[in-house]
C-alpha cells in the first residue's frame, strides 16, 4: 500500500512539473481552416463556427463572403498587417 501511494505521489509530481514547464507554448491564438468540394457547407459550417466563437466573446476574422456583422473581413494575404492594426486599435481604445 505505501509503494502504491509513493507511486502515485510521484506521478501527479512529474504531472505537475511537466504542465508548469510546458504552460508557456500553449498559444490561446487558433486558426482554422475550412475545405471541401463544391456544396458540402462550407459556408454554413464556417458561420455556424463564427457564432459559437462570438458567443466566447473571442474575436472572428473571415476571407471570404460572410453576412454576419461582428465579423471583420481580411485578405489572407495581409493578414500580418490586420493582426497590427488590430493590436493598435485594442491599445488606443485601452488608452482612453
Amino acid at each position: 500500500m505505501y509503494t502504491i501511494c509513493v507511486i502515485l505521489l510521484v506521478f501527479c509530481g512529474l504531472v505537475l512539473v511537466w504542465h508548469l514547464l510546458t504552460r508557456k507554448y500553449l498559444s490561446p491564438y487558433t486558426f482554422t481552416l475550412i475545405f471541401g468540394k463544391k456544396g458540402v457547407g462550407k459556408s454554413l459550417s464556417m458561420q455556424k463556427d463564427l457564432i459559437k466563437h462570438k458567443k466566447r466573446g473571442w474575436h472572428c476574422f473571415a476571407d471570404s463572403n460572410t453576412d454576419l456583422d461582428f465579423v471583420r473581413r481580411i485578405d489572407c494575404r495581409k493578414i500580418y498587417s490586420y493582426f497590427i492594426d488590430y493590436q493598435l486599435d485594442h491599445i488606443r481604445s485601452q488608452n482612453i
